[in-house]
């Protein structure tokens, strides 16, 4: 079972999805700022909490499906719904032994 709660894997997310859109703002109105560095930092804070796999979901469930808003589907191996929203991808991530803290 992850030591990492439920609330702190959406309060993750959400600093994440708040830092991506004020990046994409600074950017939209002209200002150069280097972020870089900052993205950095995300891959390798995700890569500390998450295995491989695990990463790869938060990936396709942030950039692909958007944070859910997209409310795009996936299955497991066994056609179980799975990713759905971010309490089930917690579930998933906590259920496979994907989150490592």
């Amino acid at each position: 079972m992850s030591k990492l709660t439920l609330q702190e894997f959406k309060d993750l997310l959400d600093k994440h999805k708040a830092c991506i859109e004020y990046s994409n703002n600074v950017n939209a109105v002209g200002v150069s700022m280097e972020f870089e560095p900052f993205h950095k930092l995300i891959n390798q804070l995700f890569n500390t909490i998450f295995t491989p796999l695990g990463y790869d979901w938060i990936q396709w469930y942030i950039y692909d499906n958007d944070y859910g808003e997209k409310k795009m589907e996936a299955w497991d191996e066994n056609k179980t719904p799975i990713c759905q929203d971010v309490e089930s991808l917690y579930e998933y991530l906590n259920k496979n032994n994907y989150i490592k803290l």
